[in-house]
């Protein structure tokens, strides 16, 4: 009996978090009830309470919730490959083919960055850290340029990545304008930036 009370605990703050998460990306945080919350995972609004206290607390969960399956899957790939510019490439075109497919990702990190929210700090500082220690393990090795601070290159190419999707709309106002229509939209697709970001950043970081 405990244990059958325990999956439907489970279920029932799964729902929550599912309907949560949809409803806080389609709509922000600030718009979305806690009538429209329980309609929408089909609980009352008293289980809200129970598994997570408040709205905010509730928001706070599916952030975490949501940054954990980036979290666990990037650990994974630089914790257990060798520290090479090959898993630099990895990285870098693995974080763009992750925002591409998760657009609701790149909404809630811009959400987070504008409200200097910290919920993910330590989850996002960590991931940081590793990939700033590989690479300097590969510029040790002399894979990458040693000349170039590790926290920079981590930098400029998570700025590289989030900067496509964060400003898709601007670059489709101000570029290639001289094109005809299908070429224009050709040169402003997600792979034909990734492919043009990919040969500046790695021509910059390989050894001279």
């Amino acid at each position: 009996m405990e244990e059958t009370r325990k999956r439907d605990a489970d279920a029932t703050k799964a729902a929550i978090l599912e309907a949560a998460e949809a409803l806080f990306m389609e709509k922000g945080f600030a718009d979305v009830s806690l009538s429209q919350l329980a309609k929408a995972a089909g609980v009352t609004k008293s289980l809200i309470h129970h598994h997570f206290g408040s709205k905010d607390q509730l928001w706070v969960d599916v952030k975490l919730n949501f940054f954990k399956d980036y979290f666990d899957e990037y650990v994974e790939m630089l914790t257990t490959q060798e520290a090479s510019v090959d898993l630099l490439y990895k990285s870098v075109e693995g974080y763009f083919r992750y925002l591409q497919a998760k657009p609701e990702f790149v909404r809630m990190s811009c959400w987070m960055l504008l409200e200097q929210d910290e919920s993910c700090a330590e989850m996002d500082l960590r991931i940081i850290e590793i990939g700033i220690e590989r690479i300097k393990e590969s510029q040790a090795k002399g894979d990458i340029r040693a000349d170039i601070p590790a926290d920079y290159i981590v930098i400029s190419f998570l700025t590289l990545v989030e900067g496509w999707f964060l400003g898709k709309h601007r670059w489709r106002r101000s570029h290639f304008k001289d094109m005809a229509e299908e070429e224009r939209e050709a040169a402003l697709s997600d792979d034909s930036y990734l492919i043009n970001m990919l040969k500046i950043f790695f021509d910059g970081v390989r050894p001279r």
